[in-house]
């Protein structure tokens, strides 16, 4: 294989890992905040003092399903939009650096690489046009997308 096609596949795998990477880590978070609801929830003894703490301030934050709302949701989306413009930007650059090969074995290779590149950013766009379209249909967005620092 051509050094070239490889770094080009290495460049590749460095800009989809860390989105893996990023939903994962989501995930345990999301999983750890249920299990730390479950432990809360399953202290009270009785129906009455559930319901007495739940309508408290600090039950209603407990009770707010963690991961869901205006701002995951702009998050979802933008996190795909981000893949989507690299991935369709480094699968073209792929398929257009493929012209100056001169073997056309690694012509080949590289049109693949620079294919699924692309399909995957075609996509992830069309993943975050159909996640906004839902979340607006559903009305979990707001009117004005968040203002605040995200961190993540």
């Amino acid at each position: 294989m051509n050094p070239f096609a490889l770094v080009l596949l290495l460049i590749m795998l460095a800009v989809v890992l860390p989105f893996y990477f990023a939903n994962a880590r989501r995930g345990k978070e999301i999983q750890s905040a249920f299990d730390l609801q479950k432990r809360i929830l399953d202290k009270f003894g009785s129906n009455s003092e559930l319901l007495a703490y739940l309508e408290s301030d600090a039950g209603k934050r407990l009770a707010e399903m963690p991961g869901v709302g205006p701002r995951h949701v702009y998050l979802r989306v933008l996190t795909a939009l981000q893949a989507g413009i690299i991935l369709v930007a480094a699968g073209s650059t792929i398929i257009f650096a493929r012209r100056f090969i001169e073997n056309s074995t690694d012509q080949h290779r590289m049109a693949f690489i620079g294919a699924l590149g692309l399909g995957l950013g075609i996509g992830c766009l069309v993943s975050a046009g159909v996640t906004y379209g839902i979340a607006k249909a559903w009305r979990l967005l707001q009117e004005d997308p968040p203002r605040q620092r995200v961190p993540g």
